[in-house]
């Protein structure tokens, strides 16, 4: 019984990553909307992200190119969603046991609400759009 609870653990760790890289291949680039391409940043400027038509670059506090990790040992899964006031994407990192949600919402012209959830730990700040008379 032991035995075959280890070596379903150890089949469930082989198999997540490569399931999870094919659904990351599966999924494209990132897609955000309209409203959202350019640079953002919250009020003291720590926070910036650059969304580019099929990307999304955070600038600070760390440079994290998420195409570039698309796929990578570490990252193995991005999937994005939108609507017309909301774009979401979901980093699955089996890995390090993560699941690190990003979620934009447009609250009103050139201003939304960014909420950012690593596991069970949830940060909620009003981000800008740079570039618009601010």
């Amino acid at each position: 019984m032991k035995k075959t609870f280890i070596l379903s653990i150890l089949l469930l760790f082989l198999l997540i990553p490569a399931l999870a890289q094919e659904i990351g291949e599966n999924t494209g680039f990132f897609s955000p909307p309209e409203w959202l391409i350019g640079t953002w940043a919250d009020e003291s400027g720590e926070m910036i992200f650059r969304f580019e038509e099929h990307n999304v670059v955070q600038t600070s506090p760390d440079h994290t190119d998420f195409d570039e990790v698309h796929g990578s040992d570490m990252c193995v899964c991005f999937i994005d969603t939108s609507c017309a006031s909301q774009y979401t994407y979901t980093v699955l990192i089996p890995s390090a046991f993560m699941n690190v949600n990003y979620d934009f919402k447009n609250i009103q012209d050139n201003v939304l609400e960014f909420v950012f959830t690593n596991n069970d730990v949830v940060t909620s700040m009003v981000m800008s759009k740079k570039g618009t008379g601010d």
